[in-house]
């Protein structure tokens, strides 16, 4: 049961954090920093407010999952999530590429992510 919370907990906090860097991918794209006078007015939109807090919830959600297990075993599990919903945010909000390079560096993160999880039994 204790696993199986803490990889609810990271996809759900995974889902924070990519919304949260996805508002700020589109903010910059919008607004681009281009010097450090660009920062404070871009830190004042509300869409960036909005990605901020989601991040910040984000970390409040990996907090309870830390209190479950290892670091050893939560960040692992959280960063494959992460990366998963990164490539397909990435696809489909920006249209990037889903390259053979990223398919199979999720892949063997998601077998690493299995044997952390694993050893930990």
């Amino acid at each position: 049961m204790k696993i199986a919370n803490i990889i609810f907990l990271c996809f759900v906090s995974s889902c924070f954090q990519i919304a949260g860097t996805s508002l700020i991918k589109i903010a910059i794209n919008q607004n681009p920093i281009v010097s450090v006078k660009d920062y404070l007015p871009f830190l004042l939109q509300l869409k960036v407010i909005m990605a901020l807090t989601f991040v910040f919830v984000a970390a409040l959600i990996m907090f309870k999952a830390l209190s479950f297990g290892s670091l050893s075993l939560v960040t692992p599990v959280f960063t494959a999530i992460n990366f998963l919903f990164t490539i397909i945010a990435g696809k489909f909000l920006f249209d990037e590429s889903m390259s053979l390079a990223k398919i199979s560096g999720l892949l063997i993160i998601v077998i690493g992510v299995v044997l952390v999880a694993n050893s930990e039994k």
